[in-house]
């Protein structure tokens, strides 16, 4: 790959050009059997060790990484064919922001980062062991606000990919239609989540304390051929940070209250045997420190504090104890997500979500 850092501060660091190597290990799942694999066209799955030169090695230095993926046939056939990847994983970065000997770098802030990638690929050529492809995507890494500064590193990249297969493949796959589709069942699901917050503003103040965010969440929605979920929740949030904080400086207002958080939101869930991808996006109901908050450290224009007030976001990814190809009733996750006020990085977490699916509906 190769592409371009975008500069998201006026003191950014100039950067050449990003080059990045990335060596891909998975599987493609071409059991038509499988009703997930139908589904989705016979998609690959898998993890990818990346190195990347930065294009600034005083300031930017190199990014490591590894991230797990999913990568879907949006066409019905493997020759010129369409694909959309998306993964989610960790960087480890050797340089980062450091007062005294590395003041520019303002975009990482620590040397462990979350790295998320979505890209889009136009497959040329395909023989029975061995494809190519072209394509081009976005590469974000940042440690959602667990250490400051943190604008985080945005890049644009264009891609030329070469697989090859252990075991032979259909060159001529073409699948005529969707498999029969499943009566929707209706589900609940409960989460509790852990994360980590520095209190303070993308740029600073540099170096204060991590405190925990606790979340607990209550979610019903519909489950569609066992590989999509659409749901509608509230879940509730306590910001130790922000809690502390009004405790030092009281207001009419408790300290608890001034921590806590309710919001209602929406979100969808790709299922893909043990692995599900899902996004979230919600209003804040409740949130009453963020305009404090806001004041304190972001000093923006009042419609910029309206939108980050009122909108989350939520982005990430879970592993199912339990194949959700063989549609159990019960089922655990472990997640790992990124949080953030209207785009911008709250906070990263991890969580346990237990789903039941309830009796299915025509």
């Amino acid at each position: 790959m190769v592409g371009k850092i975008v500069p998201n501060y006026e003191s950014f660091p100039g950067a050449q050009t990003r080059k990045t190597m990335q060596l891909n290990v998975g599987t493609y799942l071409n059991d038509a059997a499988v009703h997930s694999n139908q589904y989705y066209n016979l998609p690959h799955v898998g993890v990818g060790l990346g190195f990347s030169d930065l294009g600034n090695n005083e300031n930017l230095g190199q990014e490591i990484s590894l991230v797990p993926f999913i990568s879907l046939n949006a066409s019905n056939k493997l020759k010129n064919s369409w694909h959309f990847k998306f993964g989610l994983g960790g960087s480890y970065f050797t340089k980062k922001y450091e007062e005294e000997t590395n003041p520019f770098n303002k975009a990482i802030g620590s040397s462990l980062n979350w790295t998320f990638q979505a890209f889009v690929y136009h497959q040329l050529l395909v023989s029975e062991h061995f494809n190519m492809r072209i394509g081009g995507g976005f590469w974000h890494s940042s440690n959602s606000h667990t250490q400051l500064p943190n604008f985080g590193l945005n890049s644009a990249m264009l891609s030329l990919s070469f697989n090859y297969y252990l075991t032979e493949i259909d060159p001529d796959f073409r699948k005529e239609k969707h498999p029969e589709k499943t009566p929707k069942q209706p589900f609940i699901q409960t989460r509790v989540g852990l994360g980590m917050h520095e209190f303070g503003s993308t740029i600073g103040p540099v170096g204060g304390p991590k405190k925990p965010v606790y979340t607990i969440d209550f979610d019903y929605g519909y489950l569609f051929n066992h590989q999509l979920k659409a749901y509608a929740g509230l879940f509730y949030r306590f910001y130790q940070s922000f809690y502390d904080y009004s405790k030092e400086n009281p207001t009419n207002s408790s300290p608890a209250k001034q921590a806590s958080n309710i919001n209602f939101h929406l979100g969808i869930e790709y299922l893909l045997g043990h692995v599900g991808m899902n996004v979230e996006g919600g209003i804040n109901l409740y949130k009453p420190f963020y305009d404090e908050y806001y004041d304190l450290y972001e000093n923006g224009d009042p419609f910029n504090e309206f939108r980050m007030a009122l909108f989350s976001t939520r982005l990430g990814m879970n592993l199912y104890l339990k194949n959700t190809n063989k549609n159990p009733k019960n089922n655990l996750a472990l997640g790992a997500h990124i949080n953030a006020n209207f785009g911008k990085a709250d906070f990263g977490e991890v969580g346990l979500m237990y789903m039941r699916v309830l009796a299915s509906k025509n």
